[in-house]
C-alpha cells in the first residue's frame, strides 16, 4: 500500500489493476505479492487453534486455574497457587497459574490471545493490577462479586469491592481489593493496586472463590 493512501483506494486500485490482467497473469501476480501472507496467516491460525487446545485440555486435569497479568509474582507465590491451594479443595491434582503476562504496545498479540484464552474457559480466577482490570472489563468476562457469592468473605476481612459503571451508569462489584493482604505483600509486593476476579467463562465459581478464601487464609 502507498504511503498516505487509504484502504479503501488500494482496494479499489487493485481491483481496476486486476480486471485488467488476464488469468495467467492473475495467477502470477497473487503468487508475487499475496500468497505468502496468505500462508502466514493461515498457519498463525491453526498454530493458534492448536494451542489453545492443548491449554485447556493440559487444564482439565488440574484442580482450578488461574492468571496473574501485569503484576510480578515470586516462586513462592506460584508455588502456593499451585501446591498450596489444592488443600482447599481436597483434592491431589494441583492448581495450575500463569504468571508473566504482561500487555505490551510492542507486542499487540498478547492482548487477543488473552482474551482467546478467557473466551475458552481457561481461567477460573485472575489477579491483575489496575490496567489489567480494566483490559478485562473490555472483555466483559468477569462476575460480580455478588454473583460469585464472595460478599461474607469480603466484609469478614474487612476488604474493599471495586466497581465499575457501565454504558448506563449503573455499578458493578467486579473486582476485590486485595492490595493489603499478607499474601499480595509478600509474594507480588507493597504500595500497587492489585485485584482479585472472578471470571464467568467457567462453569464452577465455587472455584475462584476457594482460591480467594485461601490466599486470605495466608498470614
Amino acid at each position: 500500500m502507498i504511503q498516505g493512501e487509504s484502504l479503501s483506494e488500494h482496494i479499489a486500485k487493485e481491483k481496476v489493476k486486476i480486471s485488467e490482467m488476464s488469468r495467467k497473469e492473475k495467477l502470477g501476480y497473487f503468487k508475487d505479492y499475496y500468497m505468502w501472507p496468505v500462508i502466514l496467516t493461515v498457519a498463525a491460525l491453526i498454530a493458534a487453534i492448536f494451542f489453545l487446545k492443548d491449554v485447556v485440555f493440559a487444564n482439565r486435569g488440574n484442580c482450578v486455574s488461574g492468571i496473574v497479568i501485569d503484576l510480578p509474582m515470586d516462586k513462592e507465590g506460584e508455588k502456593a497457587l499451585s501446591k498450596g491451594v489444592k488443600s482447599n479443595f481436597n483434592s491431589k491434582k494441583d492448581g495450575s497459574i500463569s504468571t508473566d503476562n504482561y500487555y505490551s504496545d510492542d507486542e499487540p498479540t498478547i492482548d487477543e490471545v488473552t482474551r482467546t484464552q478467557f473466551y475458552a474457559g481457561e481461567y477460573d480466577y485472575a489477579i491483575v493490577s489496575e490496567y489489567g482490570l480494566n483490559k478485562l472489563v473490555t472483555y466483559d468476562v468477569i462476575t460480580t462479586v455478588t454473583d460469585s457469592e464472595a460478599n461474607s468473605l469480603v466484609d469478614s476481612y474487612k476488604l474493599k469491592v471495586r466497581n465499575v459503571s457501565d454504558k448506563n451508569g449503573v455499578e458493578h462489584d467486579v473486582a476485590v481489593d486485595i492490595s493489603n493482604i499478607p499474601f499480595v505483600k509478600k509474594h507480588i509486593g507493597e504500595n500497587t493496586k492489585v485485584y482479585f476476579v472472578f471470571t464467568n467463562m467457567t462453569t464452577d465459581q465455587k472455584k475462584g472463590l476457594k482460591v480467594l478464601e485461601y490466599i486470605l487464609s495466608i498470614e
